[in-house]
């Protein structure tokens, strides 16, 4: 991928609202749309941290982009996935990038971050869709500890404040998550489930 400061030409057009003629132009100069900035991101990490991208917008560009410009990781070894789910919080981001390479829910950063877990460090309205899809594309996620605390995600949904919902659910897909008894974790996290139970 060729560095240029597409960042700059991608910020344009985010101040345009992703619509009119600089967004048309966008979608036309595949320069811009595949390239990466300085830290290794492409149009649609920028997206992803994006707040005011439209859906259609959102699916015009990712119609535009090969698969493996999708699967770009950033320098800190961040997909798009990640931004989707832990920055955004995008139900429809979310699901149309999993459509297209559901094996981003796979990749961990340099800190030991799925996408899974980037999604249970955020709680918003569609908490629980998201954290369904990912474990749908990829359900070994729910083992994986992240480096800094050595957390599973059904930790980090305890420690969030997520659902009765989503915390179930995670326990659903993986009961020996909820046994875990590393660091004195099993014990908060076997109170957070009882508390949420209805």
């Amino acid at each position: 991928m060729e560095i240029l400061d597409a960042r700059a030409e991608w910020k344009k057009v985010s101040d345009a609202q992703w619509y009119g003629e600089l967004f048309n132009n966008l979608l036309k100069n595949r320069l811009v749309l595949q390239s990466c900035d300085q830290f290794g991101g492409t149009v649609l990490h920028f997206l992803c941290r994006s707040k005011n991208c439209s859906n259609d917008a959102f699916a015009q560009i990712l119609s535009c982009l090969p698969n493996s410009t999708i699967e770009i990781i950033t320098n800190d070894g961040r997909s798009c996935l990640h931004y989707a789910t832990g920055v955004s919080g995008n139900l429809s981001f979310v699901r149309q990038i999993l459509e297209r390479c559901p094996d981003l829910a796979g990749k961990e950063t340099h800190d030991g971050l799925s996408p899974l877990h980037s999604a249970l460090m955020k709680k918003n309205n569609d908490s629980f869709e998201i954290v369904h899809a990912l474990l749908m594309a990829y359900p070994e996620a729910i083992t994986w500890r992240e480096h800094s605390g050595n957390l599973l995600p059904l930790h980090l949904a305890c420690q969030y404040d997520h659902d009765a919902d989503t915390i179930q659910l995670l326990c659903a897909v993986c009961n020996s998550a909820a046994a875990c008894s590393d660091k004195g974790k099993s014990k908060a996290t076997r109170r957070k489930i009882k508390e949420k139970k209805p």
